[in-house]
């Protein structure tokens, strides 16, 4: 798939802060590596967090964390395909950074069939905000100044 890449704590406290994230949210991070963004998320917001990851390792470890810190509202699905993944638990706040291609495009159109109908936000960090901005069925919250490669999106 793709090099573990962790994200900024600065980016993720923004994307907290724009997306308006609560306790009654889902958040789902996409290629959820060792589960810092979810974690981070659920302490700082209270909400249910998924992260989703390929790479066995990451998630054991991830799973580890959240064991310790007694977050049972944070989990962590291994050997998880983004492009396989059902996402029509009422998502409301996604994160993807890593997924690049066709890898990018078959995620986002799984997105998009499995968000039909609920209030989403989209987020994205990274060369993938590019490709988002020109989305039909997404539209731009941000005005993408602050921090240009953080994008945060809401359906159309």
């Amino acid at each position: 798939m793709v090099f573990y890449q962790p994200s900024s704590a600065r980016v993720v406290l923004e994307m907290i802060e724009q997306v308006c994230i609560g306790a009654d949210d889902l958040f789902y991070d996409l290629g959820s590596g060792l589960g810092q963004v979810p974690i981070l998320v659920h302490l700082l917001t209270g909400a249910s967090c998924r992260g989703i990851e390929f790479e066995p390792a990451y998630c054991a470890y991830a799973r580890r964390v959240a064991t310790r810190l007694k977050l049972p509202r944070v989990r962590f699905l291994i050997n998880a395909d983004l492009r396989a993944t059902d996402y029509a638990d009422g998502l409301s706040s996604s994160s993807t950074r890593h997924a690049r291609g066709q890898m990018l495009q078959n995620v986002l159109n799984k997105l998009a069939a499995d968000t039909r109908g609920h209030n989403v936000a989209i987020c994205t960090y990274g060369p993938c905000t590019a490709v988002v901005t020109h989305l039909p069925w997404l539209q731009r919250a941000d005005d993408g100044t602050r921090y240009p490669t953080l994008g945060i999106f809401r359906r159309a």
